[in-house]
């Protein structure tokens, strides 16, 4: 008969220590508390959260559920209008300049050249610095980072990456093992399995103990790791993808609400009942609204109102 599986089976965020998952003495459960921080803080935490907790086999799981000049005025007026032909200005191409400089020193090797003559705006130069950042990312950094940009939730996020981690630790003499350790690691695979297919806490450990009376258990555990990696790296995606859906379309009505307040607010002379303002005081009003004039500890810009 199968002893008791733990009820805190999935991801727990702690991680394997695969040096000493089958040690007799075992490792210290240590349990992190992470306060509020800007998104870079956020990604660098749960990175090292999980890279540095321990686990044992029984905790696995846990609940799922970022210029010249022209030598006379007529020549620096062809030049000028060259350069309005161009779509370009002096000032534009400070941007591409700049970034080609970087290039030359190796700061932005990931960018070609068409990209960086299309550098004319501060808003192109960021997001030049953004794909440079991009590149330089792993792929589970790229994961955090986009979980993170699209407001999932840090614990959340802490839980996935800790929870895939912990799997992709598990090697395959870790299952094959005999002790006891061994044969909590599989227990605990097979019955996360079940339960990811939705099986009931009562039918899956039965299907556990089926497994261990039939001596196939090391086969199920090592196809029970694998369906467990699918399963979870499935929902982490889906969550963050829903997350990324749902930031668009807020995007959306804001821009949608902006358009209307505007509106309502230059073309209305009577932007307050009975009360008629000038075009100059409307403009006032609505930059004082709408435009950001400080940012936050946190990154968050604040409006003068």
């Amino acid at each position: 008969m199968i002893g008791e599986l733990s009820e805190d089976l999935i991801m727990t965020g702690d991680e394997v220590d695969v040096e000493n998952l089958f040690s007799d003495d075992g490792g210290e459960e240590k349990t992190q508390v992470t306060p509020p921080a800007p998104k870079e803080k956020e990604e660098k935490e749960i990175e090292k959260t999980t890279e540095e907790e321990e686990i044992s086999p029984d905790d696995l799981f846990d609940n799922p559920e970022s210029v010249g000049s022209g030598k006379d005025n007529q020549e620096e007026e062809e030049d000028t209008q060259s350069e309005k032909d161009k779509g370009t200005s002096p000032k534009t191409n400070f941007y591409s300049s700049i970034a080609s400089a970087l290039k030359e020193e190796g700061i932005f090797p990931d960018l070609d050249d068409a990209t960086l003559s299309g550098i004319k705006t501060p808003e192109d130069f960021a997001e030049a610095v953004e794909k440079t950042v991009q590149a330089r990312l792993d792929e589970r950094q790229k994961r955090i980072d986009a979980a993170l940009q699209a407001d999932v939730e840090p614990d959340e996020v802490r839980r996935y990456e800790q929870t895939l981690a912990n799997l992709d630790s598990i090697k395959e003499e870790y299952i094959t093992d005999e002790t006891e350790k061994g044969e909590r690691l599989r227990k605990n695979l097979i019955y996360q399995d079940f339960r990811n297919r939705g099986y009931s806490e009562a039918r899956a450990k039965r299907e556990v103990e089926k497994s261990f009376n039939a001596g196939t258990d090391i086969e199920d555990a090592k196809e029970a790791l694998e369906s467990n990696r699918e399963y979870f790296s499935t929902q982490y995606q889906d969550l963050i993808k829903e997350a990324q859906e749902e930031a668009k379309e807020g995007q959306r009505k804001i821009k949608e609400e902006a358009a209307q307040l505007k509106k309502s607010m230059l073309d209305d002379k009577e932007v307050f009942t009975g009360i008629t303002l000038d075009k100059t005081t409307r403009q006032k009003a609505f930059e004082n609204i709408t435009k950001p004039v400080f940012k936050t500890e946190d990154g968050e810009y604040l409006t003068a109102i």
